[in-house]
């Protein structure tokens, strides 16, 4: 027997309700920030929102369809410093906030650190995938944020990072 949709959103036919079982993806949401809109800090010691020079925020937002699947979530970023000649060493640390419940998700540590002297611009990309319960059907919105830690001139959200975040049935 063939399998239909029908435009009521129903499955019919062989195997039909093997679909959205557990393990099953049920929606998938994705934000990149676009290459070439660098934006630099000198401030330390605080937390900051991974953004553009033009306030385009790293985060996403999702509203999961069931209380009972699994979140995962993916995310990729950049951050890199220039080191001085006094050697002054450069930590980033990176976590994953809510800012819907006003909680972090979770703290990826650091993600980037050297301890050399000399002009040298160093940075890193990082990835880090973490797996949550969705808990219940709430819009939350996620952003990652740094922690800069050094006296240097940190570059970020200058392009390539992401978040990619997957509701999986559970």
């Amino acid at each position: 027997m063939p399998i239909s949709l029908h435009p009521d959103g129903q499955v019919s036919g062989t195997h039909s309700n093997q679909f959205g079982g557990p393990g099953n993806i049920i929606q998938v949401v994705n934000m990149t920030l676009a290459d070439g809109n660098e934006k630099s800090s000198t401030t330390e010691a605080t937390w900051l929102i991974n953004q553009q020079a033009n306030g385009t925020q790293h985060k996403l937002a999702i509203t999961p369809q069931y209380a009972n699947s699994k979140l995962l979530i993916q995310v990729t970023g950049h951050a890199q410093y220039y080191v001085d000649t006094s050697g002054n060493a450069g930590n980033i640390k990176a976590r994953l906030y809510n800012e819907t419940s006003s909680a972090v998700t979770h703290l990826y540590g650091t993600v980037v650190y050297h301890y050399t002297g000399g002009y040298t611009r160093l940075g890193g990309s990082w990835g880090h995938n973490i797996l949550i319960n969705a808990g219940s059907t709430s819009a939350r919105t996620y952003r990652v944020e740094y922690y800069f830690d050094g006296q240097q001139t940190y570059y970020y959200g200058g392009g390539s990072d992401s978040i990619t975040i997957m509701e999986i049935a559970g």
